[in-house]
């Protein structure tokens, strides 16, 4: 189960640090890793595909952050909307 912690207050828009994608075993409860999102980010949903994470975002342009979770590795610019 993925789970994003830490996102703005949608009423202001005031951001505390980056938004937190966190892993679980959903049986247990287990935390089972976590990846802080590039500062900024307001993250709204995930998608995994193929093993990987997709988490949208549009702050401060609409955009798509890949997570592979077997590398750990962020891709903050991994789709970019430039038509706006």
């Amino acid at each position: 189960m993925l789970n994003l912690l830490n996102n703005p207050n949608f009423q202001d828009i005031t951001i505390n640090g980056p938004s937190i994608l966190v892993e679980y075993i959903l049986a247990t409860g287990s935390k089972t890793n976590e990846w802080a999102l590039p500062e900024n980010t307001i993250g709204n949903s995930v998608q995994i595909v193929d093993g990987k994470y997709y988490v949208c975002d549009w702050n401060p342009t609409a955009r798509i952050i890949q997570i592979d979770p077997s590398t750990d590795n962020i891709d903050a610019n991994w789709y970019t909307n430039t038509t706006d």
